[in-house]
């Protein structure tokens, strides 16, 4: 991935990060749970981006997730980030971002 594009999308992940922390200060779920669901797709990117490699179709992500080298974070996460409550996956969201 090219450096400007890796640098994009570190800028949309820390403003990314500023709204989810917001919605958890005012303890908002419906908006944690917003949040959370549109930056699932800038979070697989930048673990992507880490591995300087491009993006699967979405139905291929958990298919090629063990190509990726760089390491990654703990696959519960990922459990956490797609199958649980709003303010689960909204706290999983702000770890995946940190990673």
């Amino acid at each position: 991935m090219p450096e400007p594009r890796r640098k994009a999308l570190a800028y949309w992940l820390q403003n990314a990060r500023r709204k989810l922390q917001t919605a958890h200060s005012e303890q908002a779920p419906l908006k944690m749970g917003y949040l959370a669901s549109t930056q699932s797709w800038k979070i697989l990117e930048g673990l992507w981006a880490a591995n300087h490699l491009p993006m699967p179709p979405a139905g291929a992500v958990f298919a090629h997730i063990s190509r990726l080298e760089a390491p990654l974070p703990p696959f519960e996460l990922f459990t956490r980030r797609f199958g649980s409550d709003p303010p689960t996956r909204s706290k999983t969201a702000l770890t995946l971002i940190d990673w």
